[in-house]
Order: structure tokens, then sequence, then C-alpha cells
């Protein structure tokens, strides 16, 4: 790909003002300026802060405000939109040139990109190489009906090795990489999206040692409604140094300056204060989430878990429902026909790798306290009745009770059980009341609770 930045900065594009200059030229699949095709950045809140349609010669020029992280679209006719980072650390003009890839393009041919400064441009091609690394390894574990945790289970050594070899460029860069904003990049990348557990502590360590709390590249993960919490926990698992990762988790909430960072840190920080017992920091943080982040998500699931007056928590009844079944029309659950009988409530989506992910688990403890009278209702939100049906036909048969929500019923669902996020697992005793939700039944520990309900014998 040409190189067009000696162009742009000669051609008089530059700082106007307390604005910065983002700006250069999309070129398609063959090379040739794209004319009309369109670009625009995004902050961390999802609020389009600039856009451009690129000229007959496929030039475009944005203005940015200020420094900072941010979420780079661009897209043409019969051309992959993508979407990247675009991390600005300086007030300087910038060069960046985008090669987009032909729709019927091989998966793994990546956009061209360049820039200048140059670090702008390496950073988005990082992003694309471990996203592209990212889509071989759920091509390989779909191809041989691996599950994955968020470690790999059940694993093949053909498919461990193949994982490793995927890892082993980003790696072999972190370790030779001498830029230390790259390094970072590289570090952060690597934990987010090809998911280590276990055997690189001290790659998380030297993560929280030295991305900045203030970093840009954290309001860039923050784009995703969950992308910074998510992205600290996974690093806080490998880490196993609780009071390192309590200690960087302040510096943020305190220091950072996106809100949607702070916001989200905060929801992290929140339940880490939650397992350690810290009863203090956790409702300072409750308090502090409410008060100044109180319309986000995070701050919905902090009151789903821990309001007071939440309606789904322990020693509540169940909401009432009443819901068709989906195997067959005529009959229909509620919850004083199930009166009398133990069960789990699961809210899940053939769409949703979470909520497919404990599928296993729940079979393991259908299978083993059925007899005991443990029935399951398994309700699918925003999904299709055909989906289902080729999900428990390929899949998992899940031969126990079902039902969908959709249209207008949805959000009514959604209120009534508190749901802002899936799965949604609630486990409900025979006179109504519930025993355990969420957290208290994922990751193994369903089957505890029901050794607890049945007695460890049946």
């Amino acid at each position: 790909m040409v190189v067009l930045g000696a162009l742009f900065l000669a051609g008089g594009a530059c700082q106007s003002g307390d604005q910065i200059t983002v700006g250069g030229t999309l070129l398609g699949s063959d090379g040739q300026p794209m004319r009309h095709a369109r670009i625009k950045v995004e902050r961390s809140s999802g609020k389009v802060i600039a856009r451009a349609t690129a000229d007959t010669d496929g030039r475009y020029t944005l203005a940015l405000r200020e420094p900072g992280g941010y979420a780079l679209t661009a897209r043409g006719r019969r051309h992959e939109t993508i979407e990247v980072p675009l991390v600005l650390t300086s007030r300087q003009p910038v060069q960046l040139d985008i090669g987009l890839t032909a729709s019927e393009a091989e998966d793994d041919q990546l956009p061209e990109v360049t820039s200048y400064p140059a670090t702008v441009g390496e950073i988005v091609a990082i992003y694309l190489d471990v996203e592209a690394r990212k889509r071989r390894i759920a091509r390989i574990r779909d191809a041989t009906t691996i599950e994955l945790n968020w470690e790999v289970r059940s694993v093949t050594t053909q498919y461990r090795t193949l994982v490793d070899q995927e890892r082993a460029p980003i790696l072999e860069r972190i370790e030779t990489e001498n830029q230390p904003l790259l390094r970072q990049w590289l570090l952060l990348r690597f934990f987010d999206e090809l998911r280590p557990l276990g055997q690189f502590q001290h790659l998380a360590l030297e993560t929280l040692q030295t991305v900045p709390p203030t970093s840009s590249l954290w309001t860039f993960e923050a784009w995703f409604t969950f992308g910074a919490s998510n992205l600290i926990s996974i690093i806080s698992n490998n880490a196993d140094s609780p009071e390192e990762v309590a200690e960087y988790i302040q510096r943020v909430i305190d220091d950072h300056p996106n809100p949607e960072v702070r916001e989200q840190f905060l929801g992290v920080g929140l339940y880490e204060a939650d397992r350690a017992g810290d009863e203090e920091l956790k409702w300072r943080y409750y308090n502090q989430l409410q008060t100044e982040h109180r319309r986000t998500n995070n701050a919905a699931r902090a009151r789903r878990d821990f309001d007071e007056k939440r309606k789904v928590q322990f020693g509540k009844p169940v909401p009432k429902f009443r819901f068709v079944s989906l195997d067959d029309r005529k009959e229909i659950y509620t919850n004083r026909r199930l009166l009398g009988t133990t069960y789990l409530i699961d809210f899940w989506g053939t769409w949703c790798a979470p909520c497919i992910r404990e599928i296993p688990e729940i079979q393991d403890a259908y299978d083993k306290y059925r007899e005991a009278g443990f029935q399951i209702l398994s309700v699918a939100m925003r999904d299709e009745k055909e989906a289902i049906e080729a999900f428990r036909k390929d899949r998992y048969s899940m031969p126990w009770m079902h039902t969908i929500v959709s249209g207008a019923r949805h959000n009514a669902v959604k209120r009534a059980f508190e749901i802002d996020g899936y799965p949604r697992p609630i486990l409900v005793d025979g006179e109504g009341k519930i025993i355990a939700v969420d957290d208290e039944l994922r990751d193994g520990k369903l089957l505890e609770v029901l050794a607890e309900v049945f007695g460890k014998d049946s």
C-alpha cells in the first residue's frame, strides 16, 4: 500500500485551533481510492463525535477535540466494514490510510493500514492481527466440538498445539517490543482475546505494573459495554494477586479521566470487594456507582445483585410467570403449577456463549437429581424457535421444559426478573421461594447447591 502521509501533511492538513486533525485515504481492495466511503469515530459511550465521507480521491478529514482512545469505523460499498481502535496520545495531526478488503475476501485477509505517527497504525494492525487469531481459534474449537469456558476443557493435544501456535507470535512480540505503548497494547490484546488462564501470571503482573491507570487504551476498551471490566477481570484471574489488583482498580477509579472507564472499574471493584468480604469497600463502590453512573448497565447489575429492595434474591417468592411450552402450545408453565417442585428457571439464548458454556453442568444436574424431583425451565430470550430446535438437535438435547419470550413480552419479563445479562439462572424451592441466583449457580456451583437441597447421596 502506498504511504500518503507526506502528501497529507504537505497538502495543508494541520491542527485547527485546539482540535486534532485526523485524515488520510480510504482505498479499495484493488488499491484504488474509495469515493463516497464513510468513516466515523465514537467515544467509549458509543456517541459519534466525528464523521466524514471520502471525496472522489478517497480522502477524508476528521477533527477531534482531545487525545484519547476512540473507536473508528470505516465502510465502503462491497467491502468489509472494519471497527478498529484510534489511540491518540498527543495533539499531533495524524495521517491514517486504510485499505479495505472486499466482501468476498478470505476471512483472514486483513485490511492494510499505514499511518503517521507510525504508532497509530501499529495499534490498529495489532488489533486486527489478534482478532484474526481469535477467529481461527474459534474455528478450531468448533471443528473439534470442544467447549471452552475461561479455560480449555477436555482439550486434545492437537487443539492445544494449534492454540499455542496462534498465541506464540504475540508472546514473542511482547518479549521483544521496546516501545512501551505497543508493549502495553500487546499485553491487553493478549489477555482480552486469546483468553489465557493460570500460566501467564508474570505477564498479568507486568500489565498491572506498566499500563498506566490513566491510559487511553482503557478508554478504547470501555467502548464495549463490559469491555474494560471483563478485561481487568481476566487479568485479575491470571495475576492471582488480590492486593495488587485492588490497588490498580482504585487508582483507575481515582485518576482515569474517562467516566465510562471509571464506571466499569467500579463495577469490577464492587464484586471483587464482595468476594473478599470487604463490606466497607463494597458499599463505598456501590454507592459511588449509583451516585455517579446510575443509568449504566453496571449500576443496574449492581442494583440487581445488592439492592436490599430487589425482587429476585434469596428468600423472596419467585416473580409470577406464565409461559407457553415451546414443544406443546397447549401446555402452560406457571409459578403456581410448579409449587411443590424444586426447579431451575434459566434465562438463556442460543446466541449467548456464556449460556452455552453452562449447559453441560445443567445437564449433569438434571441427570443426577431429576428422579428426586428436580426440574428445569429454560426460557429463551431474543431467540427463534427454529434456532432452538436446531440447537437441541445438533448440540444439546436439553430434555426438560422450554419456552421462548419474544415481541412485546420481552421487556416485561426482563423487568419482572430484573435481567440485565445472560445467563440468569434462578433456583426455586417447592414453596416457590428463591434459593440461589446468578453466580451462586454458575461455574460448577449448581451441583453444590443441589447437593445441599437434596442431600449428597441423592
